[in-house]
């Protein structure tokens, strides 16, 4: 039984190696795509993406309206 745990170490440390070299990183898009996603996570009112689109939904809808009163 003993001479199990010393063979057993060795080769957990081979697979842990042979994993850590097929290990991936990810590129530069995608760690902007997730730091973008995790600062909406953090704080979704501040997004500014949001805010934009707002502005323009409001305009848009002023722009409708004003339209609408100009007719009448």
């Amino acid at each position: 039984m003993p001479l199990t745990v010393p063979l057993a170490l060795p080769l957990l440390s081979v697979y842990v190696n042979m994993q850590v070299s097929q290990l991936q990183l990810p590129g530069t898009k995608e760690m902007r795509h997730a730091d973008r996603k995790l600062k909406h996570c953090l704080d979704p009112s501040s997004s500014s993406h949001d805010d934009h689109k707002k502005k323009e939904k409001k305009s848009k809808h002023k722009s409708k309206r004003t339209a609408s009163d100009a007719q009448l």
